[in-house]
This record gives structure tokens, C-alpha cells and sequence, in this order.
């Protein structure tokens, strides 16, 4: 069936977030960042999206997985149809396993790379005129926040082999 599937539309709803420089303190973060997808679903607006919703779940349901289906959809008129299809689709399409994602990394453990770090919130902010224009100043806040904290996250995963410049 289509349980986990609906067509609400985008309508993100991110936490403010600030990008800090990196002798502010750090504000308290919830585990919860990013709001869930709520419980009731509204249901397909049009016959042609609840035909590409069954689509999508019947490439999800086949054993294994059917991702050159699941290719062929995105790339089709109407796309994923949701946010709530695209979070689930987009990691088997990339090949990432999201049950295993390391927590993001402690605030001193990024500034430590000092270097790196200021490196990285000035490219960021030099970045954003390239963000998409008209957003609300608080979701291109928490853009770029979720930005730097990924460039961040790989740098130190891959501490010593790569350079950042």
C-alpha cells in the first residue's frame, strides 16, 4: 500500500539556527532539528501523483529494492512528488546507508581545526549569494549552518588525508 507515502508538499519547517563564529558559544540543540513528517497524511491531490506514488512503492517494496526504477521516477514528470518520498528514496539512489550516520561532531571538536574551520564559515557565507534568492534570513541561517557542519563533519573524518583550501 501506500502507508508511507503522501503528497504534502514542501513545507520545511527549520529550526532558526545561527551560524556562529567560532568563539561564540554553541546554543543548546534538541536531538529533533528537523520536523518529522506529521502523522496525518494529506491525501494525492491529482490521480497522476497517485499513480507515481504506487510506482515509487512498488519500486521500494520489490526484494531487493528496485532502484533503476526508482532512477527512472525521480527523473520523470513530478519527479519524487514530496519530501517525505525524496527522504526516503534519495539514499538508496546514492547508495547510503542511513542507519549508520556518526553523530554530528562536537563544536570544539570542529573549532579545534581552527585553520580548517574559520576556512570554512568564510567560504560558507561567501557561498550564500549563491543560495537560492527570496528564502527566509532563518532558513538560509540554518543552510548554511547545516553547511559548514558537513564539510566539517568530513574533515574530520578524514583527519590528516585531506586538505581543505
Amino acid at each position: 500500500g501506500l502507508a508511507g507515502l503522501s503528497t504534502e508538499h514542501d513545507g520545511d519547517s527549520l529550526a532558526p539556527c545561527v551560524l556562529r563564529h567560532r568563539l561564540d558559544p554553541e546554543p543548546p540543540r534538541s536531538e529533533d532539528t528537523v520536523a518529522s513528517p506529521p502523522t496525518e497524511k494529506r491525501k494525492a491531490s491529482t490521480s497522476k501523483e497517485l499513480r507515481k506514488l504506487a510506482d515509487i512503492q512498488t519500486a521500494l517494496d520489490a526484494d531487493p529494492v528496485d532502484v533503476a526504477s526508482l532512477r527512472r521516477l525521480a527523473l520523470s514528470p513530478l519527479g519524487l512528488v514530496n519530501k517525505h518520498v525524496r527522504q526516503r528514496v534519495w539514499p538508496l539512489l546514492v547508495n547510503v546507508n542511513t542507519d549508520n550516520v556518526p553523530p554530528k561532531p562536537a563544536q570544539e571538536e570542529m573549532e579545534a581545526m581552527t585553520k580548517t574551520y574559520n576556512q570554512v564559515v568564510m567560504d560558507v557565507n561567501r557561498s550564500s549569494s549563491r543560495f537560492p534568492p527570496g528564502i527566509d534570513d532563518h532558513v538560509r541561517m540554518s543552510m548554511k549552518d547545516k553547511l559548514v557542519d558537513l564539510i566539517m563533519r568530513v574533515m574530520l573524518h578524514h583527519r590528516g588525508r585531506l586538505k581543505y583550501y
